[in-house]
């Protein structure tokens, strides 16, 4: 996997939407995120870990609203409050770190660190804001489809 998020297998959906390399981002994960491949299937998305640590499921039932983060490239998800975790965000580049280090590894103020990242985010988002625009609207039509065979 690339900084970008492209990922080097394809793996088709049928949905307009092929496997994706991205970092997913909850309260088990932490800012960092851990890096895999998003995966729509017939009745769940999932997320492989590129560590080949389990996989998270998440049931299309489960799922309450998908949508993109306005103005970053993360595609973030609610999830029923049932769930083990009620958001989840899957960053496609890498998440910028909030731990400030400018150049020559010199330390910067969290005020310039959250700039920073403020500023990648924002890069990011231009690269990726119709893949990800897709992505949801494959999760939308997948959730339909699933409610209406029910």
């Amino acid at each position: 996997m690339d900084g970008q998020g492209r990922s080097e297998e394809s793996g088709g959906t049928g949905d307009g939407v092929d496997a994706v390399d991205v970092w997913m981002v909850s309260r088990e994960t932490g800012s960092g995120g851990w890096p895999g491949t998003l995966v729509l299937e017939a009745d769940a998305l999932t997320f492989r870990p590129a560590d080949g640590g389990g996989r998270r499921t998440f049931a299309l039932s489960d799922i309450r609203k998908a949508h993109r983060v306005l103005g970053s490239p993360v595609l973030e998800l609610r999830l029923a409050p049932a769930a083990v975790h009620r958001l989840v965000g899957f960053y496609f580049v890498r998440p910028p770190s909030l731990e400030g280090s400018g150049p020559r590894g010199r330390p910067v103020s969290r005020r310039t660190a959250r700039k920073n990242a403020v500023l990648s985010l924002h890069v990011g988002n231009e690269a990726k804001k119709e893949e990800i625009r897709r992505w949801v609207e494959a999760i939308r039509r997948a959730i339909d489809a699933r409610r209406a065979a029910d």
